[in-house]
């Protein structure tokens, strides 16, 4: 063949002038019209994936011009490289042509990229401020682009990320961008970088000044990063690209991954401060004013001024949003407030490192302030708002993800966890189990964006633990796919989920909740529940997909039942409201009528104005007089206990509603929409200042009595609720204690038992040390057990779809 020769014989010659750059494109066209020639002339079939191979590296050959200062073409490489392709094309065609592996080495290159940070960048904003990313851009096509950093001139982006390159002489070109929610981004300048200059497998940190900026001021903006160019053959190429292709999603509603999604910030530090102990005393009355500074990174915060208190109650949350991989330290300091123009004074500081705490995972803090001034009480959770394992859905998604995420907790921790294994730790009563959840995806979530979008994440609260999902920007269909392990200490706690709207101001936006006590969880069952308003008595738009698992010991879960109930800081405070009091007013009345009936009937025995009742009445009054022991008093409550209980299985059985009535639903509705709040900021308005104290002095009176009224009524619908069988482990539970005291009673006499109590209550403090808490076990028993109210807000309401509402409307229409 012509073109075999040709280049052999150039082969032969060495360090031989080579015709200019225009004749060895000519060679090597003329190279390819022959090999294609020769494929045709072959047999019918395809042609031989070697000589496929070798055609793309011809043609990326022929744009491999180099020259030397005078323009002539130094192609000493380039001939190598031409009589190698020679030789492959020869073994292709003849197979018994010997060709060196080494041959098959083709010149493609991995690019791997450190974005590190940027320095000065300038402004765009009305704030004097930017929110910046970088794309990457390789022959005119987007490589990758970076998280957008909001509000910062000097982002840190520390991200890493690889692709492949063909021709070095085409540049990498770096454009900054300043995010815009509402209207186009605004370019902050662009850097190019000429990848022939690199040196091969060399990481080399580069500090690049940003070009045509535009802007007023004399600085100039700079990008740090690592770049390394590592030779790859056409082999290791394909191999990453076939694995890249089959990790990626298959639906075409994907789009890329999460890596390159613009997200605003890596991780969310959630700060609860919770108390403060023995602080220093700093008025002349022996108390002081104090309020807290927090500092995290470049966030600062400050809580709220508590009067007249060494030992304040702030319950106050804050929200520290970290650019950077590693957490930053807690730095706080107490002050004490002085008002008339006086400058605060300073009462003590402490810091706590942050960074070795799991993610995930809410810790409880005391940080003890230098110099013994006190100490204060934390609440602090990391989340992790990146989700690499995550895919971003399209906001015209419609359909439910099928794949299920892998379960922690298995059958053999579910069997761990029961109460013979649990005997082995029974000391730590608080290790009640664990509860595991599954948070999948959202549909038709309320529009909370002016473009009819939504920017949802998910808050997972279980007492005092809540953690949060990531958000998914620009959607009203969800999927987080999060799965969340949380440490159960209290069988008798409700899981509460709660769906927000992300704002760019980091303000959030209630879309959704619902509310799911421990015992109503199935284990293993993937459920949609339908999200409720903030009262959780309506329903809200949108629907929920959760799965949960629960493990936990019985006789553990018993024991913790007589315990004092787990105060939760994660709650709003009350607020004075007319219809509030009301309805607890009235919860009070039902109560009192109640006992009342009760008095009521036993007079109308008395008058005998129904003699056979009356008879009936009076004969069992004397006999239970004249046989009366102390246990059957207990048994008396049993009996009840069995009379509910069968009222509720023919209930059951009939398919009635269980102990909360549409009344009670009605009234309950109705109440709460009244939204008639006392304007706490009223009285501002008033000129005298003894007013305006007298105001808020009777709306704190007034608060006070609401409370008190609603903890009396929800105590008796508690102890109401505990013989009806509402919670019916409860109640067995309650059974179980009451056969146990019936024993106890016929077996031992009274005065014993009576002398047993008196010493147990005197000598306790000094049995169980000087930091404990006299509590009430029957008080804490009725504590776990749920008021109308809250049977009303943990109702499970009936899950409706569009499908399903379409359908309804077209029955309805074709009955018309």
């Amino acid at each position: 063949m012509k073109w075999c020769a040709c280049i052999k014989e150039s082969k032969s010659s060495n360090n031989v002038p080579v015709a200019p750059v225009a004749d060895l494109v000519t060679t090597v066209t003329t190279l390819e019209d022959d090999i294609e020639k020769d494929i045709d002339q072959s047999n019918n079939g395809p042609s031989p994936p070697l000589i496929q191979g070798r055609l793309k590296n011809l043609s990326f050959l022929k744009r491999e011009k180099l020259t030397d200062s005078n323009g002539i073409a130094t192609t000493t490489a380039n001939e190598f490289d031409l009589i190698n392709h020679s030789e492959l094309v020869n073994t292709a065609i003849d197979p018994h042509s010997s060709a060196s592996p080494e041959v098959l080495e083709t010149r493609h290159y991995g690019v791997n990229v450190h974005l590190i940070r940027g320095k000065d960048l300038a402004i765009k904003d009305f704030w004097g401020s930017s929110d910046p990313y970088v794309k990457f851009t390789y022959k005119k096509s987007l490589v990758y682009k970076s998280q957008t950093m909001f509000k910062n001139l000097n982002p840190i982006w520390d991200e890493k990320f690889e692709f492949f390159i063909d021709n070095r002489s085409i540049p990498l070109v770096l454009s900054i961008f300043d995010y815009d929610r509402a209207i186009r981004d605004d370019p902050m300048g662009n850097i190019t970088i000429d990848l022939s200059k690199l040196e091969l497998e060399k990481v080399h940190e580069l500090s690049l000044e940003i070009d045509n900026e535009n802007r007023t001021d004399d600085k100039v903006g700079l990008i740090r990063l690592n770049i390394q160019l590592t030779p790859k053959s056409t082999e290791y190429r394909e191999e990453m690209v076939r694995s890249i292709s089959q990790q990626a999603p298959q639906s075409a509603d994907v789009k890329k991954p999460i890596a390159n999604k613009t997200v605003a910030w890596n991780k969310i530090v959630e700060v609860l401060l919770v108390e403060g102990k023995n602080l220093l005393s700093m008025d002349a009355n022996g108390k002081a004013d104090p309020y807290v500074r927090m500092k995290l990174g470049v966030e600062r915060y400050r809580s709220k001024t508590i009067r007249k208190s060494l030992n304040p109650l702030w319950q106050q949350q804050f929200l520290f949003y970290i650019f950077e991989t590693s957490v930053p330290p807690l730095e706080v300091t107490v002050w004490d407030y002085d008002g008339g123009g006086n400058k605060d004074e300073f009462m003590g500081r402490g810091v706590c490192q942050l960074s070795n705490l799991r993610e995930e995972i809410t810790h409880k803090l005391n940080i003890q302030l230098e110099d013994g001034a006190g100490e204060l009480v934390f609440l602090v959770t990391i989340t992790d708002t990146r989700a690499a394992d995550e895919v971003l859905m399209n906001s015209s998604v419609r359909h439910s993800i099928d794949a299920s995420l892998t379960s922690i907790i298995t059958e053999e921790d579910i069997i761990s966890h029961t109460s013979l294994a649990s005997l082995k730790t029974i000391q730590d009563v608080y290790d009640v189990g664990v509860v595991e959840v599954k948070v999948y995806q959202a549909h038709d979530l309320q529009s909370a964006d002016i473009n009819g979008k939504s920017d949802p994440f998910c808050i997972v609260e279980l007492d005092n633990t809540r953690l949060r999902t990531h958000t998914i920007y620009k959607t009203l269909f969800p999927v987080w796919n999060k799965t969340f392990l949380i440490p159960v200490r209290d069988i008798h706690s409700v899981l509460e989920i709660t769906v927000f709207d992300e704002d760019k101001n980091k303000v959030a936006e209630f879309l959704g909740k619902i509310a799911i006590p421990l015992f109503a969880i199935k284990n293993g069952e993937r459920k949609w529940y339908t999200l409720k308003d903030r009262k959780l008595l309506i329903p809200a738009k949108g629907v929920i997909e959760i799965e949960m698992t629960l493990a936990y010991g019985n006789l553990k879960a018993m024991l913790r039942t007589f315990t004092p109930k787990e105060q939760k800081y994660f709650q709003n405070e009350p607020k004075l409201k007319l219809a509030v009091l009301r309805q607890n007013i009235t919860r009070i009345q039902n109560m009192l009528m109640a006992v009342l009936n009760v008095f009521k009937f036993i007079n109308y025995c008395f008058e005998w104005k129904n003699p056979v009742l009356s008879s009936f009445a009076f004969l069992i009054s004397v006999l239970l007089v004249w046989n009366f022991e102390l246990y059957m008093l207990p048994l008396t409550l049993i009996a009840l206990f069995a009379r509910n209980f069968l009222a509720e299985y023919r209930r059951y059985y009939t398919g009635d509603s269980n102990t909360i009535t549409d009344e009670n639903l009605t009234a309950a509705i109705e109440n709460e929409a009244i939204d008639d709040d006392i304007d706490e900021n009223a009285s501002t308005k008033e000129e005298k200042k003894s007013i305006r104290e007298k105001i808020q002095a009777f709306q704190d009176t007034v608060l006070e009595v609401q409370e008190a009224l609603d903890t009396l009524a929800s105590s008796a619908e508690r102890l109401k609720n505990t013989f009806n069988f509402s919670v019916p482990w409860l109640s067995w539970l309650a059974i179980i204690v009451l056969l146990v005291v019936t024993f106890i009673l016929y077996m031992i006499p009274l005065r014993y038992l009576l002398l047993a109590f008196v010493i147990n209550k005197f000598t306790k403090r000094f049995r169980k040390g000087p930091d404990y808490i006299d509590n009430n076990e029957v008080f804490d028993f009725i504590s776990r057990l749920p008021s109308d109210m809250e049977l009303i807000q943990y109702r499970e309401l009936k899950v409706i779809t569009r499908s399903t509402a379409a359908n309804k409307k077209k029955q309805t229409n074709s009955k018309n």
